[in-house]
Parts: structure tokens; sequence; C-alpha cells
């Protein structure tokens, strides 16, 4: 890491908390209850679900170069039996082109905020699943297209929604992003650095997961986070801010000769290891 250089401005485009909170308008008290009950229900209540750019940042820094570990999950696969697309028909049936769009789903998400629409309990909790996926934790562009097949995911939640790795296809959306995220801009920055102009650049995909990663290996972090005692599924669940990662607080958390080593391997508890998704 450069010591003198002042400190990146990166957005990260996915944004938890603020979905989260705009979910809680959306819906009635009904449909929260419903929402609760899918496999992303837990996160209307997770403590951090902040991004923090400037640890992330760092933590980038010293990426070395690996062998690619990506993962290629096709929805497809998950709905190839159905040939209709119900929940398509009855939420969007005014989008004539072949893929909905980010944006659409946002708009009818908008229209439940502001109450000026009022959908079907179920249809609700569905609309914003996508937004959670496709904005909260992806951070696509407006611009994106919802697969038909991701449509007729979210329709089927028992046996498609709640069932489906998405782990699994989240990392194969986030990972490619982390790992070109400083290599593809270096000659640009170092060009900026050179000028004492400030650094800037945007990351996708789901990079609040990276973060909780780092504050699972890194002991260094923890000066400035908790994590309580009691095992939660998931992690993320566990852990607390203490004081923000400044940007001086990130650039000395290597530097030290007391510092404890990172963890080598990530390890499921016996909890995580019975549990449905591990298996």
């Amino acid at each position: 890491m450069y010591k003198d250089a002042a400190a990146p401005i990166i957005t990260i485009k996915a944004n938890i908390d603020a979905t989260v909170k705009e979910i809680l308008e959306a819906l009635t008290e009904t449909q929260v209850q419903i929402f609760k009950k899918t496999c992303f229900g837990h996160w209307l209540h997770i403590s951090l679900k902040e991004n923090n750019q400037l640890l992330i940042h760092t933590l980038l820094t010293c990426m070395v170069d690996s062998v690619a570990n990506e993962l290629s999950f096709l929805v497809l696969e998950w709905v190839k039996n159905m040939t209709e697309n119900p929940f398509r028909n009855r939420v969007f049936p005014h989008i004539e082109a072949k893929s909905v769009k980010l944006s659409d789903a946002i708009a009818i998400f908008n229209k439940m905020r502001d109450k000026s629409l009022v959908l079907e309990d179920n249809d609700a909790v569905k609309i914003c699943l996508l937004v959670l996926l496709q904005h909260g934790f992806l951070g696509h562009q407006m611009s994106h297209n919802i697969s038909n097949e991701m449509l007729m995911l979210v329709e089927d939640l028992s046996n498609c929604w709640n069932i489906f790795p998405w782990g699994s296809y989240i990392w194969d959306h986030t990972y490619p992003k982390l790992k070109d995220a400083l290599n593809k801009r270096q000659v640009s920055h170092d060009d900026k650095r050179e000028k004492l102009e400030e650094i800037r650049y945007t990351l996708t995909g789901f990079v609040y997961a990276f973060m909780i990663w780092i504050l699972e290996v890194i002991p260094a972090t923890h000066v400035y986070v908790s994590k309580e005692p009691r095992e939660k599924i998931s992690r993320a669940f566990a852990w607390k801010m203490l004081l923000p990662f400044s940007w001086a607080r990130c650039r000395t958390l290597f530097v030290g000769d007391n510092l404890s080593p990172p963890l080598k391997t990530l390890t499921p508890t016996k909890a995580e290891s019975e549990s449905d998704w591990w298996k």
C-alpha cells in the first residue's frame, strides 16, 4: 500500500441497508411476516448492514494472482420443467420486451412504497425479494435484465426460491468483480497517484460478503468490531461495528510486529455443517 496515498473513493452499488429500509416501507405487516419466512427473511434484522469501502479496498490491494475460482450456476436448470411464467403475467403484463429490467421491478417497488399500488401479499413479497437480490445484494444497474427464469424461480418460493443455492449463484456474480477490481484499473490509478489526483472506482456484486470474510479471517480488524460469542447462521448476524474503519486505521491494519496471523482456512462450525444449506 502506498504510504502517503490519499483515501480512495469507492462506490459500492449494492446497498443492503437502504434496500432493507425501503422494503419495510413497502410491505404491510402481514407481508413482512411472509417475507421473514423466506430464505432472505433474516436480512430484515441484521445489525451490520453497511459495506465498508476503505476496509474492502485495503484487502483488494493485497490481492495476488490466483487460479480462477468461478462457478457457473444456471437458474434455468431449476425451472426447466416450468412452461408458464404466471408471476410475470400477473405483475408485468405491460412489459412486451423479452426480459423485464430491474428498473421495471423498481418502478413497481416504489409504487408500493408510496402506497399508490397494492399488490396481493405474496406478489408484493416476491417483488421485494427480487429487489433485494438484484439491487441490495448485487448492485445491478437499472438496465439489468431480470431473466424469465428468475421470474419463474420467484413464483415458487417453497420449492424453488427458498432452496436455490444462492451462495453459489451470488459468488459467481461477485468473484469476477473483486478479482478485476484493481488490476484493470492499475495503469489509470498509478497515473492519478503521480498527479496527486483522487482515485475513484465502483464495485458491483455482493461485496458485503467479502467484508464479512475479512472480519472472520483478519484478527487485526477486531479492534474495531465485535462478534457475539453465541454462534449465528449466517455469521454476518454476529458482527457489530465499534469504530469506523477510517483510512488511517485501514492503512495500519497490517503494520506491526505483534499482529496475529490471518486464518488460512475458514472452516464451518458444527451447526453450519449440519445445516440444510451446507448439506
